[in-house]
């Protein structure tokens, strides 16, 4: 029974419906029936039986041979045959794909109209840190503002596992096509962190543009980002790993304000 309901399953998620799904797996399994012997088998009135027996047939799941008296004998073709009706759903999703990708851009500018909703969710732990830093990365570099503190470079990169800065992080904003403008105290390391990792691994051109500023304080493990209608939190510190993402375009609008007032104090790097 456990492997009957696999075998439904599968033909259901290939593109059979679930009635279409029990007769072909009866005409299969008794080799020939007539409507009325059909009917009783799969305790489907003969009122939806035509119908869905002629489904099967355009899929060429099914053939039919009309004998004396106009007894329509019913036969189960070659189970590869189903193959086409999956063919046909992958060639529908492709089609699909490309529409979709079309209107994506209408999509991403409705996004964009000012929403009442917001919202704020706290993510803790090191996937918690992970799922917010690729979400700031999710618009574009125009979008993308931050405040970088001391010690980005070296403890960002030591504190996530197994080069994940490198071969996520950065490799999902060379995708995305995403740099941004950061922020950071004047110890130095930003012109050292870009070295050592965008050019280095041949990025350049999607490194954050910094600049920097004096500050007497500042933690090593800690960064805000603004980008598009939100505002993201982050401490990677290895004993308060967390992030928060506020969606909120008033917010959004008085951190880049807030932003772009310390941006034109600050010196290039």
């Amino acid at each position: 029974m456990a492997r009957h309901n696999t075998i439904k399953r599968i033909l259901e998620n290939i593109g059979l419906t679930a009635n279409e799904t029990r007769i072909y797996l009866a005409v299969l399994k008794f080799g020939e029936l007539s409507v009325h012997e059909l009917a009783l088998k799969t305790n489907i009135h003969r009122t939806n039986l035509y119908g869905t027996v002629d489904s099967l047939i355009q899929k060429q799941a099914l053939y039919c041979e009309h004998q004396g008296s106009g007894r329509k004998i019913i036969f189960a073709s070659d189970p590869t045959k189903l193959k086409e009706i999956l063919k046909k759903q992958q060639r529908t999703l492709k089609k699909a794909s490309i529409k979709f990708e079309e209107i994506i851009p209408e999509l991403k500018q409705m996004m964009k109209n000012p929403s009442p909703y917001s919202f704020a969710h706290c993510y803790t732990g090191i996937d918690g840190v992970k799922r917010v830093f690729l979400d700031t990365i999710s618009g574009s570099s125009e979008d993308m503002h931050g405040f970088a503190q001391v010690g980005r470079a070296s403890m960002l990169e030591t504190a996530m596992p197994e080069n994940w800065v490198k071969n996520v992080y950065r490799k999902r904003k060379v995708e995305r096509n995403v740099a941004g403008n950061y922020i950071c105290p004047d110890l130095g390391i930003a012109k050292n962190y870009i070295k050592g990792t965008y050019i280095k691994e041949g990025i350049a051109e999607f490194a954050p543009v910094f600049k920097e500023l004096p500050f007497e304080e500042a933690s090593d493990f800690s960064e805000v980002v603004t980008y598009e209608d939100k505002v993201a939190l982050i401490s990677f510190d290895q004993k308060e790993k967390m992030g928060v993402i506020i969606k909120s375009p008033i917010l959004a609008k008085s951190f880049r304000a807030l932003f772009d007032g310390v941006w034109k104090m600050a010196h290039a790097v």
